[in-house]
């Protein structure tokens, strides 16, 4: 993620591009959503970010969200994360 936030910081869009592919593949892998990130991406990028949006779809879409709670890790988790990924369910739920 630091990486992401250098290449933010600095316009170098081809940086994010790479650090966004390799949590991607990552994802593949080990179906994980970088949860110790999370407040650090949502407190630093705006709605439109795409390593925002690409989170919350990791986030909503991998079922660990019943185990975060379950396990009582609610407080890693700002207001807002919660709003969206809660808007996001819904609209998955929507879908189906």
């Amino acid at each position: 993620m630091d990486l992401y936030i250098f290449g933010d910081a600095h316009r170098i869009s081809a940086l994010q591009n790479s650090v966004i592919d390799l949590i991607i593949d990552k994802h593949h892998v080990d179906k994980k959503t970088p949860i110790e990130e999370i407040r650090k991406i949502w407190g630093k990028f705006s709605e439109a970010s795409p390593l925002r949006r690409l989170v919350l779809e990791m986030s909503a879409s991998n079922g660990a969200v019943t185990l975060w709670f379950m396990r009582g890790d609610r407080s890693e988790f700002s207001k807002e994360f919660l709003f969206d990924l809660a808007i996001r369910l819904y609209e998955l739920k929507q879908e189906t």
